[in-house]
C-alpha cells in the first residue's frame, strides 16, 4: 500500500478496489464534495456529469476555488481529483446524467426528482449499486441501495424547499462523508444503511437498515 493511504490501512484499501468504476452525477454542494472525499480515499476510475459552470455564489457551500469561478464544473472537479490523486482516471461529460453509463456504484447528487426519476428508469436493469444524497436547509438524507430498489425511495413531490436552495458549507460535508462511509462499507461487504436521515441542527438521526 501506498504511505498516502497507511492511515486509513484497517478501514479501507484501495488497492483492493482499483478496477471498481464510480458515476457522479451532479457536481453541486453534495456532489462535488463527494467527488474530493472518494478521490481522496484512493479510489481511481470515475465518470463525471454535470452541465452547469462555477459561479461566484457556488463558493460558499461547493468544492471549489474562486479560481475555478466561469469553468466547467466537470473539469474544475476533475483537475481538483487529480491533484489529490494522480493515479486516478478522470472522464467527464458536460451534460446531464440519465442512466446511460452504468458502472458499479452510482452516486445521485442531482437537484430534483424528476432529475431522479429519469436515472432511476435509465439504471432500471443494471446491476450499479446507486448512492443517493437529498438535502435542503440542516436537513440531510442519505439513500442506499441497488438500482432495481432506488426508484421505490424517490417521492413524487418535493418538500417546500428544493435540494439545495437552502445550505451552509457544514451541511455539505457531513454528507459528502455520509456517502463516502457507504461507498465504503458496500465496497467492503460490511452493512450499508438503506436510509439516514439527520438534521444538521438538532443533530438527530434515524438510520434504516
Amino acid at each position: 500500500m501506498s504511505d498516502r493511504y497507511i492511515r486509513q490501512a484497517r478501514m479501507f484499501d484501495p488497492a483492493q478496489h482499483a478496477n471498481t468504476r464510480i458515476v457522479i452525477a451532479g457536481l453541486g454542494n453534495i456532489g462535488s464534495h463527494t467527488a474530493l472525499a472518494l478521490a481522496r480515499m484512493g479510489l481511481r476510475r470515475f465518470t463525471l456529469y454535470d452541465f452547469d459552470t462555477v459561479e461566484e455564489h457556488n463558493l460558499a457551500s461547493q468544492a471549489y476555488s474562486a479560481a475555478d469561478v466561469g469553468q466547467l464544473k466537470v473539469e474544475a472537479i476533475k483537475n481538483h481529483m487529480l491533484a489529490l490523486n494522480p493515479e486516478a482516471r478522470v472522464t467527464w461529460h458536460n451534460e446531464p446524467y440519465r442512466g446511460q453509463v452504468a458502472d458499479d456504484v452510482v452516486i445521485s447528487a442531482v437537484d430534483s426528482l424528476d432529475a431522479r426519476r429519469t436515472i432511476a428508469e435509465g439504471l432500471r436493469d443494471s446491476g450499479a449499486f446507486v448512492v443517493d444524497g437529498r438535502m435542503g436547509g440542516g436537513q440531510i438524507e442519505v439513500h442506499s441501495q441497488p438500482a432495481s430498489e432506488w426508484a421505490a425511495t424517490i417521492p413524487d413531490e418535493a418538500s417546500s424547499d428544493p435540494c439545495g436552495a437552502r445550505y451552509i458549507s457544514y451541511t455539505s460535508y457531513i454528507i459528502a462523508g455520509l456517502i463516502a462511509n457507504n461507498v465504503k462499507r458496500h465496497l467492503s461487504g460490511e452493512s450499508v444503511a438503506k436510509r439516514i436521515l439527520m438534521h444538521a441542527d438538532t443533530l438527530e438521526m434515524i438510520v434504516t437498515r
